[in-house]
């Protein structure tokens, strides 16, 4: 049983990343940036592999580009160490999108997504393996963006962050388009190959 539909992705993917990203008369900051875009110790290369094959996958894939708000301990001196850093958000995560024109241009007013990620780690006796699920959204309200963090509890969701993302007056999320449809949305790029190999399966094993 050939699995054509995952070695079409995975072919598209490799040769359209066969060439890495080349920054040119970036500073030392970007050029530090682009070593490790989302702070888990991806390059932009990797993020980029990652990110295209959402969205072959699934039409359309999202970065937003988020801010540590933990800022506890930090000076003058180790500020530098406080950066950006970019978030991969595939379609099955976004549960809301809303827009509406601005000055003759559509603009995004609003942004929903779930994210799980795995509990903190404080010391042998507390450690679990738990994973925490999330919702969070961005709204654009009087040319400001504000945020705010749900966590699931055992009986609802509570927030547990909430605040404005200065200096912004836009939501900083961006669509990579496979197969676009409408703004900020799309559809799987290679659906009917996915379709002809499932029969392809179908017929085989019968």
């Amino acid at each position: 049983l050939f699995n054509a539909y995952k070695k079409a992705v995975e072919t598209n993917v490799g040769k359209i990343t066969a060439r890495e990203v080349q920054v040119e008369g970036g500073s030392a900051f970007l050029s530090d940036f682009i070593n490790n875009v989302d702070s888990t110790g991806r390059s932009i290369n990797e993020f980029s592999k990652d990110i295209l094959r959402n969205s072959i996958n699934h039409g359309i894939a999202y970065i937003l580009v988020d801010f540590p708000t933990d800022t506890d301990g930090i000076t003058l001196e180790n500020i530098q160490d406080v950066k950006p850093h970019f978030v991969d958000i595939n379609a099955q995560q976004v549960m809301s999108i809303r827009s509406q024109r601005v000055r003759g241009s559509e603009e995004l007013v609003y942004f929903k997504f779930s994210l799980s990620s795995s509990s903190s780690f404080d010391s042998w006796d507390t450690h679990t393996d738990e994973t925490v699920d999330q919702i969070r959204e961005y709204a654009k309200q009087d040319g400001q963006v504000l945020f705010r963090v749900k966590e699931k509890s055992e009986e609802s969701w509570i927030t547990v962050e909430e605040g404005i993302m200065a200096g912004l007056d836009f939501i900083p999320v961006v669509p990579v388009y496979g197969n676009r449809t409408d703004f900020m949305m799309g559809e799987p790029l290679l659906n009917d190959l996915a379709e002809l190999n499932v029969r392809h399966w179908q017929s085989s094993s019968d």
